[in-house]
């Protein structure tokens, strides 16, 4: 019995978290280049299952270029917004 207690204490010690999907704010371990897909409130462009245009990266996105694609995003919309 001990001998199992430690070896669950070893794996509960060394485990580690990977969150694969989440809905809403919570963090999301994806290799989908940032803002690459076709995104909606409403309509079909906002379905999960719509691929088109979405682009692949081999590495997982990181914090860093997830933030510089989101600023350079951003300031698409603003260039398109004063067209």
């Amino acid at each position: 019995m001990k001998n199992m207690l430690k070896a669950q204490a070893w794996l509960t010690d060394s485990s580690l978290l990977m969150p694969t999907a989440s809905s809403g704010g919570s963090p999301v371990v994806s290799n989908i280049v940032p803002f690459s897909k076709p995104y909606s409130q409403v309509g079909i462009k906002g379905d999960p299952y719509i691929f088109k245009g979405m682009k692949l990266q081999k590495e997982i996105v990181s914090a860093k270029e997830y933030q510089a694609a989101l600023e350079k995003n951003g300031k698409k919309k603003k260039i398109g917004i004063k067209q």
